[in-house]
């Protein structure tokens, strides 16, 4: 809601300080859960760069609690935001890394 409503400042200050104290209670999937949300701010402001990271941050949660169609869905995300740098390498191995993961999941990642 606050990224609709183009709060981006304040929005991007909840959800990174939703990760800080998700990651003190050691709970693991909020802290996905907020930096999921890092992630869509920086999108939102158009920051294709500080998306790379978050959405690099998120993989390495996404991976640590198991979550393999929150990790398909981010390499996803991954992937459209290196097209948008022209990493077209990276948006590819991305991609492929997406698709392995839901043809892994046996049709997990309906969507992506």
């Amino acid at each position: 809601a606050l990224c609709a409503a183009r709060h981006f400042d304040r929005a991007l200050q909840v959800a990174e300080e939703g990760a800080r104290q998700a990651r003190a209670r050691g709970d693991a999937p909020g802290e996905l859960a907020a930096s999921r949300s890092t992630l869509e701010v920086h999108m939102c402001r158009g920051q294709t760069w500080d998306a790379l990271r978050a959405v690099g941050q998120a993989l390495d949660l996404a991976a640590a609690v198991g979550d393999r169609g929150e990790q398909a869905s981010l390499l996803s995300t991954s992937a459209k935001l290196n097209l948008q740098v022209h990493r077209w390498d990276d948006a590819l191995n991305a991609a492929k890394r997406s698709l392995k993961l839901c043809q892994d999941d046996e049709g997990g990642c309906a969507g992506e």
